[in-house]
């Protein structure tokens, strides 16, 4: 009888796993058609700034301004937000990617510095969309950011991502993921976003929308 109920309870394990990985799998499919954060920067700007929203397909990243040298170079700091096991750890088989999408799974921060001659940062994304905000709320997010990431336990760095990873002390699952907490950044900046996506798919609109 034991024998039967461990043999039992492995099959019923195996089956969860496959419904998991089966579910995961439509539901990207389903984020691959439809879902779009449609971003509307703030419409009057004091002190603007440049910021840029990255789309790596999958993911998304935010890069806000660190400032310039007095020789014209510029720093950039780009910041994403992920699953730690499958964005800092780099686990990503099949049941992975289920795991870190319908089971809350522990959240991570990605961080890297960028520095370039005051043009806009070269990135491997497959879009880049561009847009003002105001320089204290660039200025004021960023410190937020930071401070959670020095405040994390553990960091590794991820060569694949060429970005630093700090494990948070918060859940990543479907209603918090990359996606939503971007939108969350980019309303800390002053813009309006609306729509829903489980992809980085993003579009700015130019003025209010009807």
């Amino acid at each position: 009888m034991p024998v039967y109920w461990s043999a039992m309870s492995g099959v019923n394990r195996d089956w969860r796993c496959a419904a998991a990985v089966g579910l995961a799998g439509w539901m990207a499919g389903w984020a691959a058609g439809c879902g779009t954060l449609r971003i509307t920067p703030p419409a009057s700007v004091e002190d603007p700034v440049r910021v840029y929203v990255a789309d790596y397909g999958r993911t998304s990243r935010l890069l806000l301004p660190g400032g310039s040298s007095g020789a014209g170079d510029a720093t950039w700091w780009e910041y994403t937000y992920g699953d730690w096991s499958w964005y800092a750890k780099s686990n990503t088989s099949v049941l992975d990617g289920a795991m870190a999408l319908l089971l809350p799974t522990r959240a991570t921060l990605g961080r890297r510095e960028l520095r370039t001659d005051g043009s806009r940062p070269e990135l491997r994304a497959q879009a880049i969309h561009e847009f003002e905000v105001e320089r204290s709320a660039s200025e004021h997010l960023m410190a937020r950011l930071d401070g959670v990431f020095t405040a994390a336990a553990e960091r590794v760095d991820s060569a694949e991502h060429g970005m630093r990873f700090a494990r948070l002390d918060e859940s990543y699952w479907l209603c918090n993921q990359s996606s939503t907490r971007m939108k969350r950044w980019l309303e800390e900046l002053g813009c309006e976003v609306r729509g829903w996506t489980l992809i980085a798919r993003f579009e700015v609109v130019v003025g209010s929308e009807p």
